[in-house]
C-alpha cells in the first residue's frame, strides 16, 4: 500500500473518530401518549460504569457516625416522584463532562445538594436505569424505576429495603449552595 493510501486512509479514519466524539448525547426514549417517557432500563444509553447523580432536598441529608461524621442522604431522598412516569430522577455524569457542566450544574439550580451512584449498583439491586431528558431543560436527566412488574413485584416492605440498600452505595459530592459545614445555610 502506498504512504498516499496510507495517510488517506488515516486521515478518514481520524475524521471518522472525531465526529463520533462530537455527536451529542441525544437519547430519545419512548414515551406514552402524555409525552412521559415509558419506565424502561437503557443499558446502552447508561452502562454499568457510568457515574449517575441523585439530587438532594436540604432537610434530607444526615450525619453518618459510621463514615466519621461524614454527610450523606438519608434514605427518604430515593423516592419516586408522584409525577410524569413517577421515577426516580437522576443525572448522568458522562455526557454532562463532556457538555462542559459540573456535577452540581442542575442540582445547584433547585438548591439542591448531590451524591453519586454507579449504574451497575443500582441495577444489581434489581432497579431499572434508563434516559428521560426534559426537552429545554435536563437533556442529561434520567430516570431510576423498580423491576418491570412482569418480571418481578415487590411488596412495599421489600421496595422501602431496596431504597435503603440503595441509599447506601451513595458518594458524597456536595450540599446545596451556600451551605456552612460550621452551623449550616
Amino acid at each position: 500500500m502506498s504512504r498516499s493510501r496510507i495517510l488517506g486512509w488515516l486521515k478518514r479514519s481520524l475524521d471518522s473518530l472525531r465526529r463520533e466524539r462530537s455527536v451529542a448525547w441525544d437519547p430519545q426514549p419512548a414515551r406514552d401518549a402524555d409525552g412521559n417517557v415509558i419506565p424502561h432500563d437503557d443499558p446502552v444509553s447508561i452502562p454499568a460504569e457510568m457515574a449517575i447523580l441523585r439530587h438532594v432536598h436540604p432537610i434530607q441529608w444526615t450525619r453518618d457516625n459510621n463514615r466519621g461524621g461524614e454527610w450523606r442522604a438519608q434514605s427518604a431522598a430515593f423516592t419516586y416522584s408522584n409525577d410524569g412516569s413517577k421515577s426516580m430522577s437522576i443525572d448522568c455524569w458522562p455526557p454532562m463532562t463532556a457538555a462542559g457542566l459540573e456535577k452540581t450544574h442542575y442540582a445547584f439550580k433547585e438548591g439542591k445538594g448531590v451524591v453519586e451512584l454507579q449504574a451497575e449498583l443500582v441495577r444489581v439491586l434489581g432497579f431499572r436505569v434508563g434516559t428521560e431528558p426534559i426537552p429545554g431543560k435536563n437533556p442529561h436527566h434520567a430516570g431510576i424505576w423498580p423491576p418491570d412488574s412482569q418480571v418481578e413485584v415487590w411488596s412495599r416492605s421489600m421496595a422501602d429495603k431496596k431504597r435503603r440498600e440503595l441509599s447506601r452505595t451513595q458518594t458524597f459530592v456536595s450540599r446545596e449552595p451556600g451551605f456552612d459545614d460550621m452551623g449550616g445555610t
